[in-house]
């Protein structure tokens, strides 16, 4: 998914791989750091990408080969 901004997102939980390597989980129950205020970001890269409580404002959103879930499991 490219975003194109301006790009406001909230999440409860993000969870996958930075640069396709590196575990990371942000927020959520697993997320053992301090709470951080909001992060202006210019460039992420994340495979194996599962979002939780999406909330995403954006000018255009371009999506391929995706699986997408909307609503409650």
């Amino acid at each position: 998914m490219v975003l194109e901004g301006p790009v406001e997102m909230m999440a409860r939980q993000v969870e996958g791989r930075l640069l396709g390597l590196l575990p990371v989980v942000l927020s959520g129950p697993t997320h053992t750091s301090v709470s951080v205020p909001a992060l202006t970001v210019q460039w992420m890269e994340l495979t194996d990408v599962r979002i939780s409580g999406l909330v995403l404002r954006t000018k255009a959103a371009h999506i391929s080969d995706a699986d997408l879930q909307v609503g409650h499991r």
